[in-house]
């Protein structure tokens, strides 16, 4: 069973106030808490692009500034809460909240807070005093199985008193060394044997080329049209991947990503991410590489509701694109 949300929280704000913490400088405690800020005011807010946007700023201030610090989680927690939909009434959000501007409020103070230990474990232990914490036990263990209980015991009590003796004691290395040989003798014949076979082998060895050969994407127009039709005759998958392709063909086209279509579509991303530094283009590139491998991995069902807003993502993310100059040295 899983610890509730606030009690994680409450961990995590623990952890934030310990002394991972002392490295960092004034100037870096002061900008850490303008991000925390600006997430925990788009939370409260409701608005789930802006509160992305700000989780990608505070993911990428930790790394660039302190990865000992807590944010791998809280940043994955919050996509959790933007995706789902946010709601500031919800008891998750407003817990969520809390956690971050108290992390905030933690990066004021110009030293380090101290953290209570005993107060955290009173903390701890009001929650899992809780009955759902509790072990019941139903029925009252019957005698048979006290007496099977006592008699493994007293069996693991003798074989303790004999292997103590020293004839035991030698019996055992003996038998260690009888069945290490045993164990060896076969595998060094067959390891012998394939060595053998290989050097009696005459067959040649097969000549690989190393040529790569990528066949061209069409236009993003041409994928887009082969993504509709595909999804009226109810080849989801298939429509999908040709959303995806024209997702591609744009970034090529514009000369932000390389034509090699043996990279994954997270080597795009990075890419695209190296290219520019657009907060809303990058989310709905992410929401899609996201959305695309669930589909094909089998994770979610790929049906019609889920490649229409895959298309309407892929609109809004060309448009978003196109708002952007083109990148020096582009096509």
């Amino acid at each position: 069973m899983k610890l509730p949300v606030l009690v994680a929280l409450g961990l995590a704000v623990a952890s934030f106030s310990s002394p991972a913490r002392a490295g960092l400088t004034t100037a870096q405690r002061v900008e850490l808490r303008e991000k925390l800020v600006s997430l925990a005011n788009a939370f409260q807010e409701g608005d789930a692009s802006k509160a992305i946007n700000a989780t990608m700023a505070l993911e990428r201030w930790g790394l660039d500034n302190e990865p000992a610090l807590p944010l791998n989680w809280l940043c994955q927690r919050a996509r959790d809460l933007a995706k789902d939909g946010l709601d500031p009434a919800s008891q998750p959000v407003a817990q969520f909240i809390a956690a971050v501007r108290r992390m905030g409020d933690d990066c004021a103070d110009a030293g380090v807070p101290s953290y209570d230990a005993s107060a955290a474990r009173r903390t701890l232990e009001e929650v899992l005093s809780a009955p759902e914490y509790q072990v019941r036990t139903t029925d009252s263990v019957g005698w048979w199985r006290r007496a099977a209980v006592r008699f493994l015991v007293w069996l693991n009590d003798m074989l303790n008193k004999l292997m103590s003796t020293e004839p035991a004691q030698r019996i055992a290395n003996i038998a260690y060394y009888l069945a290490l040989a045993l164990l060896l003798v076969p595998l060094l014949w067959l390891a012998g044997y394939l060595v053998w076979r290989q050097s009696q082998s005459r067959e040649p060895s097969p000549v690989l080329e190393s040529a790569r050969q990528t066949a061209p994407l069409d236009s993003p127009d041409v994928h887009l049209a082969r993504g509709g039709e595909l999804l009226q005759r109810g080849e989801f998958m298939e429509a999908l991947k040709q959303y995806h392709l024209a997702v591609l063909a744009h970034l090529e086209q514009r000369g932000i990503v390389a034509h090699d279509r043996a990279r994954t579509n997270w080597e795009y991303f990075a890419q695209v991410q190296r290219k520019t530094d657009s907060a809303r283009p990058l989310a709905l590139l992410r929401n899609l590489n996201l959305v695309y491998d669930k589909a094909v991995f089998g994770v979610e069902p790929c049906n019609a509701g889920l490649v229409e807003a895959f298309s309407l993502t892929v609109g809004e993310f060309l448009r978003a694109m196109d708002q952007l100059p083109a990148p020096p040295g582009s096509r």
